[in-house]
């Protein structure tokens, strides 16, 4: 390999949509963590109008490309086994746990030595059974997401799988019950969870309990599902209304922005997720359909989509670094160390995608060509 730094990209084989929607997913991530290193000198009135659920739009989308995979090897390969699975999930597990259990050991090391938090709960991260019906600990707050991600790889294609077992055949009609009895089954967990809740639970419990664990959100990533069985089973269909559902989409969105989420807790808690999950869902087919990526700002755009991973595991831990090396008193430094922040946050995922996304991602293609995956 090279010694030269090379981040360039093959723009040809990207789809500008997506990578416009992972861009704007991870912006309202980073621009929500990191207003705090401004909102003691700047205007909130401003702040909240960029301030959305970035987590859902990755989720969609995630379902949404990871569900056309599944897909295709379900119903168009003519062996659908546990070898397909196994081989699925060795090209899932090699794009998104090298990364992760590198910023994960880096952070566990680093509360070992310096005794702050350590209690014995770093295996759960590991293993992902950190969060699954029950609230998310404090270390390493981005990581719940994680659970719900790989909880997913693990569940739907051995729920395929038994579907064929049990239909001897595989069924279309299975796949549309699946992905709906998650989406529905979702819903009515959540709606029991919450009339079961204390009276009294403030809306940063509702975040933690229907928020991030796995079981609640699950059904997010099964919109994307949802949308992946459409775009593949009909595909004019999915064409002719990518205006008219990109429209009624963002409207949905709107009304998931405007909504005053702590003034109605079971608005929150049982529709809140599944609502933005819906509208995301409805802007995939204009966003599928827009594939050219042309000059400096759409390109810097789809480098920022490519290296979303990275910013998404560290922006956090970055954010506190700052806080805690250079703390303020005044709103110049406020905003030198604001755009500090974003700076390094691109400069290091850009870096870490380099040395350690890639060369694994490319690892995996050259054993995936040899071992047929």
């Amino acid at each position: 390999m090279s010694n030269r730094l090379e981040l360039k990209h093959d723009f040809e084989k990207r789809i500008f949509g997506l990578d416009l929607l992972r861009f704007f997913a991870i912006f309202f991530v980073v621009y929500s963590h990191g207003n705090k290193l401004i909102r003691d000198y700047a205007d909130t009135s401003y702040l909240k109008y960029l301030h959305f659920d970035g987590v859902s739009i990755f989720f969609v989308l995630s379902g949404f490309l990871i569900g056309r995979i599944l897909i295709k090897r379900y119903l168009y390969q003519e062996d659908y086994s546990f070898k397909v699975i196994w081989n699925f999930w060795i090209r899932r597990w090699m794009r998104t746990l090298p990364v992760y259990f590198v910023v994960l050991t880096f952070l566990a090391l680093f509360d070992v030595f310096s005794k702050r938090n350590y209690d014995g709960y770093f295996i759960e991260y590991y293993t992902f059974t950190q969060n699954l019906w029950y609230n998310h600990p404090s270390f390493f707050p981005e990581a719940w997401s994680l659970s719900v991600e790989e909880w997913f790889y693990l569940t739907i294609p051995i729920l395929l799988l038994i579907s064929t077992l049990i239909f001897r055949r595989k069924n279309i009609f299975v796949l549309s019950a699946v992905i709906i009895s998650f989406i529905l089954g979702g819903i009515v967990y959540k709606y029991f969870k919450f009339m079961n809740l204390e009276a009294d639970v403030k809306h940063l419990q509702l975040v933690k309990i229907f928020g991030k664990q796995v079981f609640s959100r699950l059904p997010s990533i099964m919109y994307g599902v949802l949308a992946a069985l459409i775009s593949l089973r009909y595909k004019d269909f999915w064409f002719k209304v990518r205006w008219p559902a990109f429209v009624i989409g963002l409207v949905i969105l709107y009304f998931y922005k405007i909504t005053a989420w702590k003034a109605h807790p079971f608005y929150y808690s049982v529709l809140a997720f599944d609502m933005v999950s819906l509208g995301t869902m409805l802007i995939l087919p204009l966003a599928y359909a827009t594939k050219k990526v042309k000059g400096f700002l759409s390109k810097f755009i789809v480098h920022i989509s490519i290296i979303s991973y990275s910013m998404y595991l560290i922006n956090r831990i970055l954010r506190n670094t700052i806080r805690k090396v250079n703390p303020v008193d005044s709103a110049q430094d406020a905003y030198i160390d604001y755009a500090i922040y974003w700076i390094l946050l691109i400069l290091i995922s850009s870096l870490m995608y380099f040395f350690i996304e890639k060369p694994v991602l490319k690892y995996r293609d050259k054993i995936s060509s040899i071992m047929k995956i």
